[in-house]
């Protein structure tokens, strides 16, 4: 299944919306592993699938908080009648999507690519090459 199919079988959404997720999706997912913008990712479906949902869900929240705000916590006291809440913002919620997302592409980072620099010392303080290389793991 490619990454569109999956998501408008998650989500319900029109192929042409989850089309525009899985766009925003695959930049993520490039943007992780470090690839060029022109290399394919479809072998990581599932991945892109996944951080798409999460920016789907992450969208409809927001859109539905608008300028309210979600309950983050709440705590209550008897004796001397205290009450306390603490309010979740768009901006917050943002933030814990992101991190999801990112929960999410830990799940590839085997096929990361690792930027090497070498050739550093005293006379040259700048790289004289780099090399990209794929970091797997033993």
């Amino acid at each position: 299944m490619t990454a569109v199919e999956i998501i408008v079988l998650r989500t319900g959404m029109t192929a042409e919306k989850a089309t525009q997720y899985a766009a925003l999706a695959e930049q993520k997912v490039r943007e992780y592993l470090r690839y060029d913008t022109d290399e394919d990712v479809s072998r990581f479906a599932s991945t892109v699938a996944d951080v798409a949902v999460l920016y789907y869900q992450r969208d409809t929240q927001v859109a539905a908080l608008g300028t309210a705000s979600l309950l983050k916590s709440a705590s209550f006291s008897e004796g001397g009648v205290s009450e306390s809440k603490t309010y979740l913002t768009a901006g917050e919620l943002f933030e814990v999507y992101e991190a999801r997302a990112d929960k999410v592409l830990d799940g590839i980072m085997r096929y990361r690519r690792a930027h090497v620099v070498t050739g550093i010392t005293e006379e040259t303080p700048t790289p004289s090459t780099t090399r990209t290389v794929r970091v797997t793991e033993g």
